[in-house]
């Protein structure tokens, strides 16, 4: 066990820059940081960072008025398990990056001081904080922010959260932000702004308690990734994309992968222009019965491997958008349902490794052409 005290001749008042301050004192389990002047400090970044074995702090000194960043300042601290940080005037602050990430213990929080106006990066706030229950940002301002990539990523304890006041009209990055808040059974995202958007994978992946999703709300314009979005939402029943505007998206692997309670999905609104890969991107729909993209278009496809494999219920699939001009064998599907309808190029057909049984029905596109 250690801890540190400072006297009054430790003056603080002039200091400007405390970032890293106390990084990696992994055996530290308390800190009296009763005669810290920091009115004028502008840098708290890291001040705390692995503090691993640090279980309590007193702030109710500090005066943060004037700080600009306070990137990744309790990141780490696995053994806090509360902290009190009502005193914290963060009107300046700009960078509140991984701020909270990986407090692994802590249990509650109260931000309800927070000014956030200026932020612009909340990119891993609360990332794998594994035990917070519940959290109220009811107060937070977030018009500036511009990146929330794992916002909540990993706070696997959480229920619900209300984010009916965000503002996310800068936004650019989503990637990732309520991935693997396994608990998560409800949230309501029907005043996201998402017009500036660019990344949206892994945005709900392993939401595995989620029953339906309304995303009826979402501009996905300017999204050039959406892989893994709703990768293992195991137990998603509902979900509404029918607003999806897909045409700058490249990349769509993995992006139902595990979806195993999804019945059906309308994609007809979707624009594939632009994209590239759709490998596994069905891949353990285990309820999926029908899937009809015939609507897609193929000008740069160049990976479709396993796109319907581990899909037992599924018995009608069109996929005779994909062209497959000198591509090679490929392996589509493992065709598990006994009996189906397939609608299919030729040659893309001819270079499948697995072909479905011969109580599938196939339709090439000469067939239907004809």
């Amino acid at each position: 066990m250690i801890s540190i005290s400072f006297t009054e001749k430790f003056n603080t008042e002039k200091i400007v820059d405390m970032n890293y301050m106390f990084d990696t004192c992994t055996k530290l389990t308390s800190i009296d940081l009763s005669v810290f002047n920091t009115i004028n400090v502008l840098n708290m970044e890291g001040m705390f960072s692995e503090c691993t074995s640090l279980k309590s702090i007193d702030l109710s000194v500090f005066n943060t008025k004037n700080v600009l960043n306070m990137e990744a300042m309790f990141s780490e601290c696995t053994s806090l398990k509360s902290i009190d940080l009502s005193v914290f005037n963060t009107k300046n602050v700009v960078n509140m990056k991984d701020m909270f990430n990986m407090c692994t213990s802590l249990k509650s929080i109260d931000l309800s001081s927070f000014n956030t106006e200026l932020v612009k990066s909340m990119e891993s706030f609360f990332f794998k904080c594994i035990l917070l229950t519940s959290i109220d940002l009811s107060n937070f301002n977030t018009k500036n922010v511009e990146n929330m990539l794992n916002f909540f990523n990993g706070c696997n304890s959480l229920t619900s959260i209300n984010l009916s006041n965000f503002n996310t009209e800068n936004v650019k990055e989503m990637s990732g932000m309520f991935k693997d808040c396994t608990s998560l059974n409800f949230i309501n995202l029907s005043k996201f702004d998402t017009s500036k958007v660019t990344r949206m994978n892994n945005m709900f992946s392993n939401c595995n308690k989620l029953v339906s999703l309304n995303l009826s709300n979402f501009n996905t314009i300017n999204v050039g990734v959406m892989k893994y979005m709703f990768n293992s939402c195991y137990s998603l029943i509902s979900l509404d994309i029918t607003s999806f505007d897909t045409q700058n998206v490249k990349k769509m692997s993995f992006m139902f992968y595990n979806c195993y309670s999804l019945s059906s999905l309308n994609l007809s609104n979707f624009n594939t222009e632009q994209l590239q890969e759709i490998d596994s991107m069905f891949e353990g729909c285990h309820s999926l019965t029908s899937i009809n993209l015939s609507i897609f278009v193929d000008k740069k496809i160049s990976n479709i491997n396993n796109i319907f494999n581990d899909c037992p219920s599924l018995k009608f699939i069109d996929i005779s958008f994909i062209k497959w001009n000198n591509k090679g064998q490929v392996k589509i599907s493992d065709f598990k349902a006994n009996s189906g309808y397939l609608i299919i190029r030729n040659n893309l057909l001819s270079n499948l490794i697995i072909k479905p049984e011969d109580t599938w029905t196939i339709k090439n596109i000469s067939d239907i052409d004809n």
